[in-house]
């Protein structure tokens, strides 16, 4: 028998990034801040011990821009491409039986992906192990 690969079409994916969050700017700043206190929560399971969690957050409405930035885990730059590489992947560990909180099972690359589809730049510096 014969096998054929099914792609989606671009016109499916860009229904599919906008269908995430639409336009609600609460909903795709709360994934980022859940993101970051997910991170703090897995420090403090591995090291038992309770700090403070600071998550600033930055916005500058004349040039439309947020900045978020914690300091938790950070992503080394493999895990990044792993990440930020491929639509629709499941990089959360939740299937892991890792507590993750979300947003309809959505991550920080959706975030990035909706805002590369209404053509805004994003970026993420991680730094992990003293490597960014």
């Amino acid at each position: 028998m014969d096998r054929i690969q099914v792609a989606e079409a671009n016109r499916k994916v860009k229904r599919d990034i906008q269908k995430v969050f639409g336009d609600n700017f609460l909903k795709i700043i709360t994934e980022i801040i859940l993101n970051s206190d997910d991170s703090y929560n897995r420090i403090e399971a591995s090291e038992k011990i309770i700090s403070i969690k600071p998550i600033e957050i930055f916005l500058n409405r004349k040039n439309r821009t947020i900045t978020i930035i914690d300091q938790a885990e950070g992503m080394t730059k493999q895990r990044m491409v792993d990440v930020f590489s491929r639509y629709g992947g499941d990089y959360s560990g939740y299937n892991n039986n890792n507590f993750v909180r979300g947003l309809f099972g959505q991550g920080a690359s959706d975030v990035m992906f909706l805002s590369a589809l209404h053509e805004f730049d994003s970026h993420i510096i991680s730094i992990k192990d003293g490597v960014a």
